[in-house]
């Protein structure tokens, strides 16, 4: 009975704090929209804090864990691979089975997307605790997969790969409505698209990454050559100065 009244209570806070954002949503709310009292709540969750991230480990198991869990599934088959495969895993769709699951996980997005763009404490904690690590899991392979890439490179890649899933993978419309029909939207594998797309940013930033330390590689020595070459100009010179001294 506990189980189901905190995953009511889950549901409940899920959708106050997707429509109304953290400051909105009001414990008492949270409690009507779960059916509970907020006694009971407060039992469960000792605070709004508590709540806010109960909601994300909640939900992020679903999402989150299933990719680590794919990431992982691939990893034990193919140790190193491709850019393709990882970005397939990356942009798995988490599906929603019932109604209500779908309803939920546009709900979910809405909130990952608040704190995803946050600068504030709590969703930088958040966003630390649930979905930095599986960042460092993709940005480590992604690099393996691409050893031209160097670290802050694969970093933005990432940030940028997951900006564009979560625009890709919306559930609004969108590209309904700009295509002004819904079978030329349709008719695009969308994931697919995304796929190839951010491989080839990928590995067109890895190429430019390399090209500009290959460049300040050679600033660099051109520099030091030049030094030293002004080094023994000026050391010359003094030589010739003193030259007449010693005669």
């Amino acid at each position: 009975m506990a189980s189901s009244t905190r995953e009511l209570i889950l549901r409940g806070a899920l959708h106050c704090f997707s429509s109304l954002g953290y400051a909105g949503a009001s414990m008492r709310e949270i409690a009507e929209a779960a059916g509970v009292t907020q006694g009971l709540l407060h039992y469960h969750f000792k605070s709004k804090d508590g709540l806010y991230d109960a909601v994300f480990e909640y939900c992020s198991q679903k999402s989150v864990g299933h990719r680590g869990h794919l990431l992982d599934e691939l990893l034990a088959t193919n140790p190193v691979p491709s850019l393709e495969e990882l970005l397939a895993v990356l942009f798995t769709p988490v599906e929603g089975g019932s109604k209500r699951d779908r309803a939920e996980l546009t709900e979910y997005v809405q909130m990952v997307a608040a704190v995803d763009v946050a600068n504030d404490e709590r969703s930088r904690k958040v966003v630390a605790r649930y979905f930095d690590p599986i960042g460092h899991r993709f940005v480590d392979e992604f690099r393996r997969a691409i050893p031209a890439l160097d670290k802050g490179t694969a970093v933005w890649c990432y940030l940028f790969a997951i900006g564009a899933r979560m625009q890709a993978q919306a559930l609004n419309g969108r590209a309904e409505r700009m295509c002004q029909d819904k079978k030329v939207a349709g008719a695009v594998d969308a994931n697919q698209l995304l796929i190839h797309f951010i491989a080839a940013g990928i590995r067109d930033a890895a190429a430019r990454s390399q090209a500009i330390s290959a460049r300040d590689a050679r600033s660099r020595s051109s520099a030091v050559i030049a030094s030293s070459a002004a080094a023994r100009k000026g050391k010359s010179a003094i030589e010739r100065q003193r030259a007449p001294a010693m005669l």
